[in-house]
């Protein structure tokens, strides 16, 4: 994920990026709260649940600050950019998962 933002070039691109990275990040903070509460840890659970509200914030804010610079035109670029950092996020993930042994379909 690291490699592919540094990639990105275009104020509009890069904070439709920030965006999809914070809507990804938010998705995985979610999976591990999920986890720790199956494994009855409340108290981490808890722990990692207040780091899904900050990337809420993100989201947020990132579209604030989108709507403040894009034009009519940009738009879809910071779609796209946004879309290009959620897969470069799941496509890691999924290969994290499969070097665990864990097979990623059923998970993901």
């Amino acid at each position: 994920m690291q490699d592919h933002l540094r990639g990105v070039e275009g104020t509009v691109e890069r904070l439709g990026a920030f965006v999809g990275w914070a809507l990804a990040a938010g998705n995985n903070a979610d999976q591990v709260v999920g986890y720790f509460v199956g494994q009855a840890g409340p108290g981490t659970a808890s722990t990692f649940r207040s780091f899904g509200d900050d990337y809420d914030d993100y989201v947020v804010d990132g579209g604030d600050l989108l709507a403040s610079v894009c034009g009519d035109d940009e738009w879809d670029d910071a779609v796209a950019a946004a879309t290009a950092a959620v897969e470069a996020d799941y496509e890691d993930y999924f290969e994290t998962l499969e070097s665990l042994g864990v097979n990623p379909k059923p998970v993901c």
